[in-house]
């Protein structure tokens, strides 16, 4: 599970609950200010809520009372992080989306201070996460007939939605199943009233970024841009199909 602050959006911090209820937070690097703020006012939460005074961090048993230490000491090494080690190119998984950062970014951080370059750090994260899209992700099918696999982009009409500039494949993806991929596809569906999705048209990956001409959209990150299909641009591609 990941909890997030709605007034900020950076990644969040992972909660883990275990079988006999000991509970584990996980803040990942690097976090958005308020990620932090949040990890330690959790850790500050459960102790208080389950009696306890100890908890163990980073291997080490520390207490309630050592908390805005760590929380000090945490954002300090995580703004020199930000701003000594932040690159473009670099995938951040967010509490949302998962964001690719721009090299905009990272040259506007490097004449400011590491707080100020902290803090625009989690600004970009914040800026990114609270639009209101649709993620469009790599789905990878089987088939059946040669154990190849087909890689397809579903994407819906009026919809605003966060489209890749080129072909990608899924997170975790081994370079094994990476060659057996033979066929890249985009494929316009919508779900029914009972759940089932219909797909309306499957057009070749390089041929839709072709007809809508996908340069032309505003950009998300540094490898995806904003797309939204109407009905005009849905009749026209299925015309140059």
């Amino acid at each position: 599970m990941i909890v997030c602050d709605h007034n900020g959006f950076g990644r969040g911090v992972s909660l883990l609950v275990y079988e006999d209820y000991s509970v584990e937070l996980t803040m990942n690097v690097p976090p958005a200010p308020w990620d932090i703020d949040l990890f330690y006012r959790l850790i500050g939460s459960f102790c208080d809520e389950l009696g306890q005074s100890v908890f163990f961090h980073e291997g080490e048993e520390c207490t309630v009372e050592q908390l805005d230490a760590l929380k000090a000491e945490t954002t300090a090494y995580m703004q020199r992080y930000v701003k000594n080690n932040l690159t473009a190119g670099y995938t951040v998984f967010g509490c949302i989306y998962p964001i690719v950062i721009e090299q905009e970014l990272v040259d506007s951080i490097q004449n400011v201070s590491e707080e100020e370059a902290h803090r625009m750090y989690g600004e970009y994260l914040h800026a990114k996460q609270e639009l209101d899209c649709g993620y469009v992700s790599t789905m990878l099918f089987r088939n059946q007939m040669d154990d190849s696999l087909v890689a397809r982009y579903i994407v819906s009409k009026d919809v605003d939605m966060i489209f890749p500039l080129q072909k990608e494949v899924p997170f975790g993806c081994t370079k094994e199943m990476e060659e057996q991929i033979v066929h890249w596809s985009v494929d316009l569906g919508d779900y029914n009233e009972e759940g089932q999705m219909t797909i309306f048209f499957q057009c070749p990956f390089d041929q839709f970024c072709s007809i809508v001409d996908i340069e032309k959209y505003p950009r998300f990150d540094a490898r995806h841009v904003i797309i939204r299909l109407d009905n005009e641009m849905v009749q026209e591609i299925m015309e140059k199909m």
